[in-house]
């Protein structure tokens, strides 16, 4: 039952990632999303190497906001979005199992009234007998609803 509540905590945090980056495509800046949303790597053609997905880089810029790390040049700096998080940074052990055990079926943005939700797809039940993952013989979907994010009450 514990196990349970903490899996609810990680989806309820989880929800409030940006999301919206697995999907985004900004030519001007080149930022594009793999739209992988199963999963803490991926291939990348293009340049032949496994890289972190946007779904995990996400995951875990929610999951670390605010953690002080080293970057590249050795100095301390504070995790605040998911360019923060490299295409080759280590990611920590609960986004890897959050990523690889849920899959980001759909997800809504703040909409201008404030509303936001995701829904995941639970594909692996841990066996802890047997510290194995087992496939599920139900399907799970999980929805989860943020708070409201709007500076404006809409009456």
């Amino acid at each position: 039952m514990i196990n349970k509540f903490k899996d609810m905590a990680d989806i309820a945090d989880a929800s409030y990632a940006l999301l919206n980056e697995v999907y985004k495509i900004d030519e001007w800046n080149k930022i594009f999303g793999d739209k992988q949303t199963l999963g803490s790597t991926f291939f990348n053609k293009d340049i032949n190497t496994e890289q972190n997905s946007t779904y995990a880089r996400a995951i875990e810029a929610r999951f670390c906001n605010e953690m002080i790390i080293k970057d590249d040049d050795g100095k301390d700096k504070q995790i605040k979005s998911i360019k923060d998080i490299s295409l080759q940074a280590t990611l920590s052990h609960r986004t890897k199992n959050f990523v690889n055990r849920y899959e980001l079926v759909s997800h809504i943005p703040n909409t201008l009234s404030g509303f936001s939700a995701t829904i995941f797809y639970d594909i692996k039940e841990s066996n802890t007998t047997t510290n194995t993952k087992e496939f599920k013989k139900h399907f799970e979907y999980i929805i989860a609803f943020r708070g409201t994010e709007s500076t404006k009450e809409i009456v």
